[in-house]
């Protein structure tokens, strides 16, 4: 947790400080209403983003729908 297998005192009391900083910021966001970033997967983002392209060329009229469902066929994998 600390990082260090037999961390010493002084490496133990500044990690716990690190950590309650980290706390007491996190529960100031929550109180304003932030919420905490999301970590994103690359792979997820690019996904995301074809499909969002898929749907958008669908609804301007530049694909068909079963070029659409094709190409959604290919891009999803079901396991």
């Amino acid at each position: 947790m600390v990082g260090h297998q037999h961390p010493s005192l002084w490496a133990l009391l500044s990690a716990l400080q690190q950590d309650q900083a980290m706390v007491a910021t996190a529960l100031l966001q929550h109180m304003r209403g932030q919420p905490p970033a999301k970590r994103i997967r690359k792979a997820v983002e690019q996904q995301q983003k074809r499909l969002h392209k898929l749907c958008c060329e669908r609804r301007d009229g530049v694909r068909t729908v079963p070029s659409t469902l094709r190409a959604l066929g290919h891009c999803v994998r079901l396991q």
